[in-house]
């Protein structure tokens, strides 16, 4: 279950650190990490409370985390489709001999 839903009795907002993140001052770097990180992998759903700023800050490592993700995926893909092509190059060419 998530820091929102540990909370809702008392409506405060809560951080993936599991302190309060009150909304007049801002996240933390590590706080505005760890919640993002939470949000790209699905853990957390984007919070609709937080201030302006805080929620474009939010948003934006999101993004970062979710492209850098995206990447790497598709990176291991490639290297997975380039090294299959290998090998059935080498047994065509194995078998040829």
């Amino acid at each position: 279950m998530h820091d929102q839903e540990n909370n809702k009795c008392d409506g405060a907002q809560t951080s993936a650190t599991g302190g309060k993140a009150d909304n007049g001052s801002p996240l933390t770097s590590e706080q505005l990490q760890r919640w993002a990180a939470r949000i790209a992998e699905g853990q957390d759903p984007f919070p609709r409370d937080l201030p302006a700023a805080e929620r474009e800050r939010l948003a934006t490592e999101v993004r970062r985390l979710r492209r850098e993700r995206l990447l790497a995926f598709l990176a291991r893909a490639i290297a997975q489709d380039i090294r299959r092509q290998e090998r059935q190059d080498k047994e065509v060419a194995d078998d040829q001999h």
